[in-house]
């Protein structure tokens, strides 16, 4: 059916996709959300917040995310009170992509999906605050080192006249790039 001008009129086009971003930016300005953040972080929930919606605009793979998908990962980081700028290196809000059935196709699908992810200055974090360590480091191991280790040795302070009993214990985390190595340290102290 031709208008006056002769053209045949536009198809009706569906309606554009509302973008993660201002979805993620929609639910976050939900009471209901805003009162969980508060809860876990406090006077930090409105900053924590605003960084959730930097991180989603700063990378075009969480974009391709859900928007739920992206609040749930940012609210488990809350929880561990780390920060999800991944140049600060505590935690960050990765893609992954996610194997779904779909009956209509009868195939499985690869679907992104937002996840939580610790990296190694959460792990030193975590364990710095639970108090049972008392110094850690990490260091890069190339693959020509294969065994973990352990080691104990008995040091005495002269400062404050203590011996104390320190077991070290070498986790291997594999990454990418290579195998990282955090050293977790305890001691025990004995005045004399």
């Amino acid at each position: 059916m031709e208008d006056q001008t002769g053209m045949q009129p536009a198809a009706p086009q569906a309606a554009p996709a509302v973008p993660v971003v201002k979805q993620v930016k929609e639910l976050l300005s939900q009471d209901k959300i805003k009162e969980k953040f508060g809860e876990v972080l406090g006077q930090k929930a409105p900053q924590f917040m605003a960084s959730i919606t930097n991180t989603v605009s700063g990378s075009a793979q969480l974009k391709k995310c859900p928007a739920n998908s992206i609040i749930g990962a940012a609210f488990v980081a809350a929880t561990y009170d780390l920060p999800i700028d991944s140049n600060l290196g505590f935690a960050a809000i990765v893609p992954y992509n996610e194997s779904v059935w779909n009956p209509k196709k009868k195939d499985w699908e690869k679907v992104p999906k937002a996840q939580f992810q610790m990296m190694y200055k959460g792990f030193i974090q975590l364990a710095i605050r639970s108090g049972y360590y008392e110094r850690m480091n990490y260091a890069v191991v190339y693959k020509d080192v294969t065994r973990p280790k352990q080691a104990s040795f008995v040091h005495f302070c002269t400062t404050s006249g203590a011996f104390r009993f320190v077991h070290c214990l070498i986790y291997k985390v594999h990454a990418p790039c290579g195998i990282f190595v955090i050293i977790l340290r305890y001691a025990s102290y004995v005045k004399h």
